[in-house]
């Protein structure tokens, strides 16, 4: 098959099995769905607290309701109050009209004027100039005042009209609203100089008062500007609810603060409990979905096994519980609460591109819980976000430390932008979140390091810490193996390295590959000398056994290696690679049946000659597989060459796809040609030919000379 056949097959390979695993999966999907719409949902609807029935705003309150735990929380009607209170010691704003001064001022010495031209005639009668200053429009003044008027002598009028004018002046500069008109009129007369008579003030009062006309008018979209900065000026009022506090008593009429204390509290009524049930309901359906058809597309690996799936929802599920206990109505703890562990649990556990995603369910559904805090949605996201990625390549403790010393910084930065971003600057509270972020880091890390290695163990998670801890040259299987069965020791290393390679080109888990290789044969201990590359020359004890029975010691080292493994509390992925590294082949390349048919004349079943099974059924399975059958071809064979040693992995790897062991995995062709390319640059390192040096004695001194 040409390079370009085996690119179109590899990709037609998984596309055919694409929709059989969808359909597998889709009722584990559809089940786990359904867990967590309903764990979820009446995590949401249950109340913390019993909820409080037959309230609602104007009632009688029939019993009395005491606070369960403090709570701090941001009042809207406290805060509402006290705005109006800020809005309400606004003044009105008035404007002063300068042109209706002048014009007044103007008038006032027209008018003025006029009077001493009267005054001077000297032609005209008495009863004349009390007509003519009767007639004048501006003037209302009594006759007595008229009187008085003429009567002034020419200094006395001089100073009057002075007075009229800086009076009018002063008063109308100073703006005369409408509604102070009477009062400033009655404080005239004790506005005018000391230095007049009363027949004087007397005159002034009169013309004042009547050229005085208002000019301040309100204006109110200053007024309103000033009062809505007023309003805005007011910062959010935190009101405290104590321990054991009477929120309402029995008997008391209902007002909007008791609801809204009762809220805070978890406490809320159940008058009208459909629409927030409907909202409640909807939101954990979307969600749901969402986690649902990103698990099916991304993650089928999850979805194939039920404990995957039964730490997803618990791990879901149990935060969202913690969060409704411990983050609504309070300040400071919502900082604390290390839901960032959720997220780094999964990933280091299951998948890290699934713990994003969970991140922004967690998130979403904890902001709602806090009654849709946008500044608490974006904190928790963001840690759990980091979180994830931090610990996804969990190959080092120190990788916990890090991640911890980074998700603190995380929070502490993004809780101080929120806080500096929506609220005014209080450095004590700035410095409480602060610290109450950073430890959410620690907390958060050690949770997820402390709750890593029981939840792996007990859901049967095979996690990198324990692949290493399987990977050391020291462990008690390992030193077992290598004293008691020095040949399988050293045939195990080599698959190790094969498959190791080969797993790093196809996206295999290298690591995973290389422990299972490591142990995949430590059954033999038990009976090692029955198995050909732990026989001293000439210590065949197959030879004295009839092929049956040989065959069944040979397909036993399977099950002994898995019964080991068990006592020694192997992870389920090294188990399941363990199982599966032989297949269903025959023992021996099928060397035993052909003994068996030869011995006796009976019918030979050949199942009898087969291991057991199952298949390999993921690509670290097929590697090891492969890795295994090849490495004892190429050392059985001996090859001579770069051309044999690729002629024997061609061949052995072309068996097994053709005899169907592939076929429950998902090793595409294009894979299957990158496993043959690691085997063969791995096997001629180890295989290579060497130079044939003459035994020293039969060298000349010459020659020994040159050698050296």
């Amino acid at each position: 098959m040409s390079r370009q056949q085996s690119s179109g097959a590899a990709h037609e390979a998984p596309l055919a099995s694409m929709n059989e695993r969808q359909r597998a999966t889709f009722p584990r999907l559809l089940i786990f769905s359904l867990v967590m719409f309903v764990g979820v949902s009446l995590t949401l609807i249950l109340p913390v607290q019993p909820q409080v029935t037959s309230l609602a705003v104007g009632t009688v309150s029939p019993q009395t309701v005491l606070a369960r735990k403090r709570v701090v929380y941001k009042s809207a009607i406290l805060t509402e109050a006290e705005r109006a209170r800020a809005e309400a010691a606004v003044q009105p704003v008035y404007t002063v009209e300068g042109d209706i001064a002048r014009q007044q001022v103007t008038r006032a010495r027209q008018v003025l004027s006029y009077i001493s031209s009267i005054r001077q005639d000297g032609e005209a009668s008495h009863e004349d100039k009390m007509r003519w200053l009767g007639r004048i429009s501006d003037l209302s003044l009594s006759t007595a005042a008229l009187e008085q008027t003429l009567a002034l002598d020419e200094a006395s009028w001089n100073a009057v009209t002075a007075e009229v004018v800086y009076l009018l002046d002063r008063l109308m500069r100073a703006g005369v609203r409408e509604d102070q008109l009477a009062a400033v009129n009655t404080s005239v007369p004790g506005m005018v100089s000391y230095t007049l008579t009363a027949p004087q003030a007397d005159i002034v009062a009169a013309f004042v008062r009547s050229l005085l006309k208002p000019n301040g008018f309100y204006d109110p979209e200053s007024t309103e500007s000033l009062r809505q900065q007023a309003r805005t000026s007011v910062a959010p009022v935190q009101h405290v609810i104590e321990v054991g506090q009477a929120v309402v008593r029995q008997g008391d009429i209902v007002v909007p603060f008791h609801m809204e204390q009762l809220v805070a509290l978890g406490l809320e009524p159940t008058a009208s409990p459909w629409q927030a049930l409907r909202s409640r309901l909807a939101l954990v359906l979307v969600l749901i979905i969402l986690l649902a058809v990103y698990s099916g597309q991304f993650c089928r690996d999850i979805l194939s096994r039920q404990k995957r799936l039964a730490l997803l929802a618990l791990l879901m599920i149990l935060p969202l519980v913690a969060a409704k206990w411990f983050v609504p109505g309070h300040v400071l703890l919502p900082y604390l609460f290390p839901i960032a562990a959720a997220a780094m649990l999964i990933s280091v556990l299951l998948d890290a591109r699934l713990a994003m995603v969970a991140a922004i369910v967690l998130s979403v559904l904890i902001g709602y819980l806090t009654g849709g805090s946008a500044d608490l949605m974006i904190y928790f996201l963001l840690g759990g976000m980091f979180g994830a990625i931090a610990v996804s390549r969990s190959e080092r403790l120190s990788t916990f430390a890090w991640a911890a010393l980074g998700l603190a910084l995380v929070n502490g930065v993004v809780s101080v932008s929120l806080r500096l971003f929506g609220q005014p600057y209080d450095s004590t509270a700035m410095l409480q979140v602060l610290g109450a972020s950073a430890a959410n880091g620690l907390l958060s890390a050690s949770l997820t390091f402390t709750a890593f290695f029981w939840l792996g163990g007990l859901f049967g998670i095979t996690t990198p810490l324990q692949l290493l801890e399987l990977a050391r040259p020291t462990h008690p299987l390992a030193r077992r193996l290598l004293l008691e069965a020095p040949g399988t020791y050293h045939h195990s290393l080599i698959v190790g390295n094969l498959g190791e390679r080969a797993a790093e080109l196809v996206g295999a888990d290298p690591l995973l590959v290389r422990v299972a290789a490591l142990h995949h044969d430590i059954g033999k201990v038990l009976r090692p000398y029955f198995f050909v590359e732990n026989q001293v020359a000439g210590e065949n004890y197959h030879q004295q056994l009839d092929a049956r029975t040989s065959a069944q010691i040979i397909i036993a080292h399977v099950k002994d290696s898995i019964d080991l493994g068990r006592k020694y509390h192997f992870p389920d992925g090294v188990i399941d690679l363990i199982a599966q590294h032989h297949g269903t082949t025959s023992v021996g390349f099928g060397y035993f049946y052909q003994r068996a048919t030869q011995e006796t004349e009976t019918e030979v079943d050949e199942a009898d000659f087969r291991y057991p099974g199952p298949k390999p059924r993921s690509k670290e399975a097929a590697i090891l597989m492969l890795a295994d059958s090849v490495e004892a071809a190429v050392r059985a064979s001996a090859p001579g060459s770069a051309g044999e040693i690729e002629r024997i992995v061609r061949k052995i790897t072309n068996d097994r796809l053709v005899s169907g062991e592939l076929d429950e995995c998902d090793v595409t062709l294009r894979d299957l040609d990158d496993i043959r390319t690691a085997f063969i640059e791995v096997l001629q390192g180890v295989f290579h030919s060497r130079l044939q040096y003459p035994e020293r004695d039969s060298l000349s001194q010459a020659e020994v000379g040159e050698q050296t």
